[in-house]
């Protein structure tokens, strides 16, 4: 195996549409999947597509994209499914909405697009870097044998990336939770001294 090849084709497919890449003009469901099968296309099989019609149906049910406006989808709903196709490896998809909505408090779509696709890239790369070093160290071993070691530290950095996306979001939703505790708070005072009045 030509590793150095075989570490250089992963880099060149790991690019992900900026916010300016998207089309500026309205979808059909079968041109969305289109579309993101052009983006995710080495993600996905014939057994398990990374999107189909069910999904994004199901997405809007859920609200974790808004309804489509006369069956089309625009750049709202693309950014994210973008961000969804991704990090649906990771989480839960209710947590992603609620991820990506926190975002935009303070973001525009634009923004969390932008940022979120540069992460991804700078990461994977940097993931590739690790890995190819790692292969290096084990020239002289059976193709499979270097192949494995590379998967299965791979996965040791997924792991350790989801457990720490996992107890990085459960903090967040204590946070998010805590004031809307003390909004109820007074409430229930003033029902327990009414109460007391009565």
């Amino acid at each position: 195996m030509d590793y150095k090849e075989f570490f250089e084709k992963q880099r060149e497919n790991c690019r992900l549409p900026r916010w300016e890449d998207l089309p500026d003009i309205e979808l059909y469901m079968d041109q969305v999947i289109t579309l993101m099968g052009k983006y995710f296309g080495r993600f996905s099989s014939k057994d398990e597509p990374l999107l189909t019609p069910s999904m994004i149906n199901n997405y809007v049910k859920n609200n974790i994209i808004p309804a489509p406006v006369k069956k089309k989808y625009s750049r709202t709903h693309l950014f994210r499914l973008i961000i969804i196709c991704v990090m649906k490896q990771v989480l839960p998809i209710n947590d992603i909405g609620t991820l990506i909505e926190t975002l935009l408090k303070t973001r525009s779509e634009a923004e969390v697009l932008n940022l979120f696709t540069e992460q991804y890239e700078e990461e994977f790369l940097n993931t590739m870097n690790i890995l190819e070093k790692n292969t290096e160290k084990r020239i002289g071993e059976t193709e499979e044998a270097m192949l494995s070691f590379s998967v299965m530290h791979a996965a040791a950095i997924a792991g350790g990336s989801i457990f720490y996306a996992e107890y990085a979001l459960s903090e967040l939703k204590g946070k998010t939770a805590a004031p809307e505790k003390e909004a109820d708070e007074p409430k229930k005072s003033a029902k327990k001294t009414q109460t007391r009045k009565s």
